[in-house]
């Protein structure tokens, strides 16, 4: 079986996102920091003239290492919009042969882990598949969904003020 993905390296493993997913990969993009957004959220970067938040991978996954400013960042579609995804080097981009998938062990799936969504084995690796909807929490969704809104309507107020003027 085969499947489009983009796999990337993140500490000492290797994920992917469905390519059909990821909207652009840039390098030395810049993450401005806001309050309000959960711990995992950097901050937000300009996409195309659009502002989206970037997850950093390692403090979501908890692999010890430190995002380096600069890095790559996976953009990403999902549900509620774009969200970009630091991670330390894109591997690979492509169709993508499978020679497993593996179930996520019943002892390590939890909320915690809603976002993995299958283990597959490609070159003698093994990849863990994310599904970029479940990426963020409930609670973090929530969070970061509130936080866009109040940034969107007071960008919105403000734009309004100077065209009064």
């Amino acid at each position: 079986m085969s499947k489009s993905q983009v796999i990337f390296s993140l500490g000492r493993g290797l994920y992917s996102f469905d390519s059909l997913k990821v909207s652009a990969v840039e390098s030395g993009t810049q993450v401005n920091m806001i309050p309000g957004m959960p711990d995992c959220i950097m901050g937000l970067a300009n996409l195309r003239g659009e502002m989206v938040p970037v997850c950093d991978l390692n403090k979501k996954f908890a692999t010890g290492a430190v995002t380096v400013p600069g890095g790559d960042i996976i953009f990403v579609n999902t549900g509620d919009g774009g969200m970009g995804c630091t991670v330390d080097k894109v591997q690979e981009i492509g169709a993508v042969t499978e020679d497993i998938e593996i179930e996520l062990p019943y002892l390590i799936r939890s909320d915690n882990t809603e976002y993995v969504a299958e283990i597959v084995r490609h070159k003698e690796n093994l990849v863990t598949v994310i599904d970029a909807d479940k990426l963020l929490s409930p609670e973090e969704r929530e969070m970061v969904l509130k936080t866009m809104h109040r940034l969107r309507k007071d960008a919105a107020d403000k734009k309004a003020e100077q065209s009064s003027e």
